[in-house]
């Protein structure tokens, strides 16, 4: 699928505009004096069970799980489909720094690990990043440039109960670009909800351009939304 820069630029605000505005159970909650959104304290066992969703369709693709397999001395989170295939076999120093796992169209180990969440969570609060992937399949290093920002805290609702999420902003230059295609831009947007230790939802778009940048043409790879069904977490 080919688009014009122009033609992205207002697809990409059309749709995240009703990303944030009109998915159910996403609204405002302004309130300069909520805390801050502290880091998880995982436990194995904590599991989370999401809907994937094509948003340029808006049809189900299929449901994964993320659970909790190791704790220390690193914490370690499996993706596994529904029939139980592992997707992803993430680790992170601690809830925040991820030093291995999937980004994109790459796999491999994070130096310096890839901040995902700076905690405490704080509206307002940005950063920057720059990290190199060493890809295991493609047995090459790429530089990735991160910026992000806490944007607010808002309501979301998950199983029937309303929850309060900050929603995350990720923008991200993955560095995969060779004679075949340039690099490819993925921006997420989450909403991470401090009750479940977990995001609620999850928005991903990822697009490249050609590498000989013909008339600026862009192509989408990859544009999803995960939806938090049931979290199940684990007791001490």
């Amino acid at each position: 699928m080919f688009v014009t820069p122009a033609a992205l630029a207002l697809t990409a605000m059309g749709l995240a505009f009703a990303a944030l505005v009109n998915l159910p159970g996403a609204h405002a909650a302004a309130d300069a004096g909520e805390a801050p959104g502290e880091a998880p304290r995982y436990r194995v066992g904590d599991t989370w069970v999401y809907t994937e969703i094509n948003q340029l369709s808006r049809q189900v693709v299929g449901s994964i799980v993320r659970e909790v397999t190791q704790v220390s001395p690193d914490i370690r989170i499996a993706t596994r489909d529904e029939a139980g295939k592992t997707l992803d076999d993430a680790q992170f120093r601690s809830a925040g720094l991820q030093t291995r796992g999937s980004l994109g169209p790459g796999a491999g180990a994070f130096e310096p690990p890839l901040e995902l969440r700076p905690f405490p969570l704080r509206p307002g609060h940005q950063w920057t990043q720059k990290t190199r992937m060493s890809d295991a399949y493609w047995r090459e290093t790429r530089l990735m440039r991160v910026t992000g920002r806490v944007e607010a805290w808002e309501a979301v609702r998950i199983g029937g109960r309303d929850m309060r999420a900050l929603r995350i902003i990720r923008s991200m230059s993955l560095g995969d670009a060779d004679g075949f295609r340039g690099d490819t831009q993925r921006t997420e947007w989450e909403w991470w909800v401090p009750e479940v230790r977990a995001p609620a939802r999850l928005i991903v778009w990822e697009e490249h351009r050609e590498p000989d940048g013909r008339f600026g043409e862009l192509i989408i790879d990859r544009h999803v939304r995960y939806e938090l069904e049931d979290a199940r977490l684990a007791r001490p």
